[in-house]
């Protein structure tokens, strides 16, 4: 109160004010990166906060999890939503028994249906039917990557008329609970309403087999769906990075060691060999002239773009 100078421990603080500086540390550790081979385990992360507050604790995560072991427990549809179809663990109470039960999720869609009514994991409120063509993107870096590659090659704004209007982007790309629910509901769109569904997702070239082939299974399911999918022939969307404008953005940086980029290269892990430097950075992409994305496209944004537009 007024007036009064004493300090309040932690301990003693609320659960709310508790569980932001618990954001607050993640996200910390998130922006850090240097720590990894750790094992978190958390129960109800998502008790006591803003929807806003889950989002980002929700990002932080993600990046955690990149290089360490995330366990938690969640009642959240955004929690278990936004968590692999294969690392989902529904916990019930068995009522003859009195007993925990525990359902693994793997191959089986019937368990996947059941733990998304457990915790109603719908489509999101926006995801309206007015448009024509929905394009599922992996996540929100992706639409921005695909609106300045657009707006810089084609001098197009993917957020104008008619675009706004006909297309609209969502980030999901077929990993998830909830991208489940959006794709099998878009589906069942395209079906009464002759909708166009696309799906385009990164190689994830270099990286562990069985993720290469997750990718392939889902783009394969894709086009089943009667949607066109893509696999990108490059790892990740920084992958396309141009090293003259990295060097624009970090003119006191020596980038001369940048590597040549093929369809595996980690530009990312190269990324975060630079001091000071931001391994994802939609700047280097806004920096980028007409050129320096034909160069790193190569025709393949283009051709992906071209076909999207003849369904218009």
């Amino acid at each position: 109160t007024k007036g009064e100078n004493e300090k309040v421990p932690i301990a003693q603080k609320g659960t709310g004010y508790r569980r932001l500086l618990m954001v607050a540390q993640l996200r910390y550790l998130a922006k850090k990166g240097n720590k990894t081979n750790t094992i978190y385990a958390i129960e109800e992360p998502e008790t006591y906060l803003h929807p806003k507050a889950q989002d980002e604790l929700l990002e932080a995560l993600k990046i955690i999890s990149d290089q360490n072991q995330i366990i938690i427990t969640t009642h959240s549809p955004i929690f278990a939503g936004n968590v692999e179809k294969d690392f989902t663990v529904l916990v019930k109470k068995d009522d003859e028994q009195k007993s925990s039960v525990y359902y693994q999720n793997g191959e089986d869609e019937s368990l996947v249906i059941e733990i998304i009514n457990e915790l109603g994991i719908k489509p999101s409120h926006n995801l309206l039917d007015t448009h024509k063509i929905f394009v599922f993107l992996e996540g929100k870096d992706d639409i921005a990557f695909w609106n300045t590659f657009v707006n810089k090659v084609y001098d197009l704004d993917l957020q104008q008329s008619p675009f706004k209007d006909q297309i609209c982007f969502l980030f999901g790309g077929g990993n998830t609970l909830e991208d489940f629910v959006r794709i099998q509901y878009f589906t069942s769109l395209k079906a009464k309403h002759d909708k166009k569904l696309f799906l385009i997702i990164d190689s994830d070239k270099g990286n562990d087999i069985a993720k290469i082939n997750k990718n392939i299974e889902i783009v394969d399911n894709f086009n089943r769906l009667n949607g066109i999918a893509w696999l990108l022939n490059k790892r990740y969307i920084e992958s396309y990075y141009h090293k003259e404008a990295i060097q624009r953005i970090y003119p006191n940086i020596d980038f001369t060691d940048f590597p040549e980029v093929k369809d595996d290269t980690d530009v990312i892990k190269y990324m975060k060999t630079k001091s000071n430097v931001k391994a994802k950075d939609e700047r280097i992409f806004n920096e980028m002239t007409k050129e320096e994305w034909q160069e790193v496209s190569n025709g393949e944004l283009e051709g992906i773009f071209e076909k999207i537009k003849e369904n218009l």
